[in-house]
């Protein structure tokens, strides 16, 4: 990777651990006081947001990502746009809202929905502002302008759901983190628009964007499709439950997914003339990546259970078995980031598009498939899709680039296994031992242990690429610190 690049990891990977990190740690916190039926309520709501915000981005922001030359006009007609669509999209959820509150069968929705929903409206201003600076590298801005509203809107949930306040704690805590957030955007960014729009830039960027849009609002339905049917037919606790359980182990994943997708889409794309480069630098970084995700899958699995038992309490407990089973998919999200931004690099949003919904009816299947085993099988069917969705991705990584199913498997399965058997080995030991703190940490000490030493004997190029790019994050990381 290249200095800017190797700098843009470390400082967006502190971003969103202390960002994002914080948010997950206090929703932690927060559902264990208002329990598994509001937090339910979360759930649902959280949803609707990221549904009404793939309409409202329209995908234009990630236009402008993988445009060489934006100037001013292309910001501000992308701007402009999604503010007419933001308030668009809030209008429908706001009508429709005793609908929803129908739908699933909660009163407490009717309220909620048009409340949590302004959060569409502040992210349609402030997406333009992120995507220049994501363009323009400008990660260790970014991290500083995210923190005050993580932190105030912290101590302000904290506060609310401490006085009794419930739901209206988390709905508080995501509120007050994108409106301060957005005013800092707005102040510090480094771009001003100019309020300028253009047909011609507002056609080119939509007609790349448009597809994304369709695409990432069929993927988030069908992502939490899941919580969807479990809140219309089993019950909204279950929904909180079923929610607690993806989070925790999504949590960690897609930090890593998100960080290999918005960093390494500029890295690749300055290779896109060079096949043999980008499938040198692509295949090194699936390695990597893979590597680093058997580590966290497997690290969480050590520790998450212990961690529902003893903080989170007894009615959080039927999240367990769920979490175990989820971990499966999950293992291959970083993946299917990387497989996914090679159409990104080449423009071809037409077939991310024919690509969700070929999934999509795939997942149909599986969930028709496992249905009648209860919400234990819906969670079997994520991991059957999410096993699926490898292929058909790697598929067009194999048409562009020439590296190969067969051998992108290969580069997997053996970081995979090395996860598994460190695992394996390190709860036999430890099995007889009971579950208390110190017990969880030496069996955590074991795997790591383990993991490392396998890891280093089966591919040492991968595991010093690995801590040569820790080694150089850190030493960017302190070096901009004494500036």
């Amino acid at each position: 990777m290249s200095n800017r690049t190797v700098n843009s990891v470390s400082w967006y990977t502190i971003d969103i651990l202390l960002n994002r990190g914080t948010y997950f740690l206090i929703t932690m916190y927060i559902a264990k006081m208002i329990g598994p039926e509001e937090f339910g309520l979360a759930s649902i709501l959280s949803i609707i947001y990221y549904l009404g915000l793939a309409l409202s981005d329209s995908g234009m922001s990630n236009s402008l990502m993988r445009t060489k030359n934006c100037d001013n006009v292309d910001y501000s007609t992308v701007l402009i746009t999604n503010i007419v669509f933001g308030f668009f999209v809030y209008g429908i959820l706001f009508l429709c809202a005793p609908l929803i509150s129908s739908f699933f069968s909660n009163v407490k929705l009717a309220s909620l929905v048009p409340v949590y929903s302004l959060g569409i409206l502040l992210a349609s201003f402030k997406s333009v502002y992120i995507a220049f600076m994501m363009k323009h590298f400008e990660y260790r801005k970014m991290f500083f302008i995210n923190l005050p509203g993580n932190l105030i809107s912290v101590v302000l949930s904290i506060v609310l759901s401490n006085s009794g306040l419930g739901i209206w704690s988390i709905v508080c805590l995501f509120l007050s983190n994108q409106f301060i957030s957005l005013i800092l955007f707005i102040l510090y960014s480094g771009w001003r628009t100019k309020l300028k729009v253009s047909w011609v830039k507002f056609t080119y960027h939509f007609n790349f964007g448009y597809k994304l849009s369709i695409s990432a609002f069929i993927n988030t339905i069908f992502e939490n499709i899941y919580q969807l049917i479990i809140g219309r037919y089993y019950s909204i606790k279950m929904t909180g439950i079923y929610d607690r359980a993806y989070t925790l182990g999504n949590y960690p994943i897609s930090i890593l997914s998100t960080v290999i997708s918005k960093v390494t889409l500029p890295e690749f794309a300055n290779h896109i003339d060079d096949p043999h480069v980008l499938r040198n630098k692509f295949r090194t970084s699936i390695m990597a990546v893979s590597l680093i995700s058997s580590l966290v899958i497997f690290s969480i699995l050590t520790v998450v259970p212990y961690l529902i038992r003893n903080f989170m309490g007894i009615e959080w407990n039927d999240s367990i078995p769920i979490f175990k089973i989820l971990c499966i998919g999950l293992f291959f999200y970083p993946i299917h980031a990387m497989n996914l931004n090679v159409l990104n690099i080449y423009g071809r949003s037409d077939i991310f598009l024919l690509l969700e919904i070929i999934k999509k009816f795939v997942q149909i299947g599986a969930i028709i498939a496992f249905y009648s085993f209860g919400i234990m099988g819906l969670a079997y069917s994520f991991g059957v899709l999410s096993f699926f969705s490898f292929f058909a991705n790697t598929y067009y990584t194999q048409k562009y680039i020439g590296y190969t199913i067969y051998k992108q498997g290969i580069d997997i399965i053996l970081n995979l296994l090395i996860g598994i058997g460190a695992y394996l080995i390190s709860s036999s030991i430890f099995i007889f031992l009971g579950l208390s703190l110190s017990v969880l940490l030496l069996q955590l000490f074991t795997f790591l242990l383990l993991f490392i030493i396998g890891s280093y004997n089966v591919n040492k190029t991968i595991h010093v690429f690995i801590w040569k790019l820790i080694r150089n994050n850190l030493y960017s990381f302190l070096r901009l610190k004494r500036k």
